[in-house]
């Protein structure tokens, strides 16, 4: 559950930065004409877009850890199933009835 909420969180702030990128407009003419302001403007969209992509790699992390986690654990319940089939196969078969 928790991979999918930060998985979704990730995702949200992916779209939002991108939804504010493409929709971003100057409010009034002065605004779009202050170099100063459009360069402010432009580097909080960076630090946005930065965030987000700092949250995907961590959830990105967070995936490959459990990935691995999940692996090991599928090897080590594949050697028990071996193991039970074996014990399965060195049973006599029942010779009541």
């Amino acid at each position: 559950m928790r991979r999918r909420s930060s998985r979704t969180l990730a995702i949200v702030a992916v779209l939002v930065v991108g939804w504010n990128a493409v929709t971003a407009q100057p409010t009034d003419t002065a605004f779009a004409a202050d170099p100063a302001a459009e360069l402010a403007q432009t580097q909080q969209e960076l630090a946005q877009a930065r965030a987000a992509q700092e949250a995907l790699e961590a959830s990105a992390n967070q995936q490959r850890a459990q990935l691995q986690e999940l692996k090991a654990q599928s090897a080590q319940l594949d050697g028990q199933l071996n193991a039970a089939r074996a014990e399965l196969q060195a049973v006599p078969p029942s010779t009541t009835g």
